[in-house]
């Protein structure tokens, strides 16, 4: 069964019901079906395998869980959820992470085929994983001058610029007081939320991702 955005003429309210309802009718009817959507949301909650595409092609394909948490692609990794990327030094590279610097900030990223020998690396945050107090073991500081603090009801966005980096990296976190724009800040992200790709083969994307920051 294919079901071309079914939902997409629906209020916000309405479609988040029948979501619920179109993935429970296809898990007691036992049928295959194809979903189409551009609400990532929506893909995330009705699918058992989600496939990301980019300019008519598909860019990889997995469980919705390992699309948001553990993208293979670059692509995926910017396009899945809030995302702020940057481009990063690289200083060491072991097996499973990477040591690279943001400007002079230094950040520990999960490696998706950074090698030794590359000198730059794509650094993709998962910018809604972001908070104020570091809650893991395992974590990453972004610290840097507060350039725009946003209410934004649920959340916070802040923008921040790192000492040595000519870009703002935006974050957004829960239930916060607005730091001032001007005053040094740090969020903390844990390390399963901050990614690392080569730059090789995947320059012009990088500059498109760059550019839409």
């Amino acid at each position: 069964m294919l079901l071309d955005e079914p939902l997409s003429n629906l209020d916000a309210r309405l479609r988040l019901k029948l979501r619920g309802e179109i993935r429970k009718l296809q898990k007691e009817l036992g049928i295959t079906a194809i979903y189409v959507t551009h609400d990532q949301e929506e893909a995330l909650a009705v699918a058992d395998r989600v496939a990301v595409m980019r300019a008519g092609k598909i860019v990889e394909v997995s469980t919705p869980e390992e699309i948001y948490s553990n993208p293979k692609k670059l692509f995926t990794a910017f396009f899945i959820g809030k995302t702020s990327v940057a481009l990063a030094r690289v200083e060491d590279v072991a097996k499973d992470v990477v040591y690279v610097r943001v400007g002079s900030l230094p950040i520990k990223a999960v490696n998706h085929g950074v090698q030794k020998n590359d000198r730059d690396a794509i650094i993709v945050f998962k910018a809604e994983k972001a908070r104020s107090e570091p809650g893991w073991k395992d974590y990453v500081e972004v610290k840097g001058k507060v350039v725009v603090a946003m209410y934004m009801g649920s959340m916070v966005e802040v923008r921040l610029s790192p000492l040595g980096y000519n870009r703002d990296l935006a974050f957004y976190l829960p239930e916060i007081e607005p730091p001032k724009p001007g005053s040094e800040y740090s969020v903390y992200l844990p390390l399963n939320a901050v990614h690392a790709y080569t730059v090789r083969g995947e320059e012009n994307l990088v500059k498109e991702l760059l550019e839409e920051e």
